[in-house]
């Protein structure tokens, strides 16, 4: 499955080492790039510098091709070819 991660924090860098590791494509998307770095050094992934809420960014990240793209702070981006849209998880406080 092909996944976008936004955010490679302590809980998206988590998620993606997670994903990873169940031989899913996945691409991490953040303004860091030490963090994608080091991310990209220990996993088998994809990563893409630039802000996850720009259409650019995301198509960069193959939004086009990927169905839902988790983000760690609780909304879901659900990607369908020039259209972002974007929901709050009812899991969120």
């Amino acid at each position: 499955m092909k996944i976008i991660i936004l955010g490679a924090g302590q809980v998206g860098g988590s998620l993606a080492e997670h994903l990873a590791s169940e031989a899913n494509d996945i691409t991490v998307v953040d303004t860091d790039g030490d963090r994608l770095r080091d991310l990209d050094d220990r996993l088998d992934i994809r990563t893409v510098q630039g802000r996850g809420s720009l259409p650019n960014i995301l198509r960069q990240a193959g939004a086009d091709d990927a169905g839902r793209a988790p983000s760690p702070e609780g909304s879901t981006c659900t990607a369908t070819p020039g259209v972002s849209r974007t929901s709050r998880s009812t899991t969120d406080p």
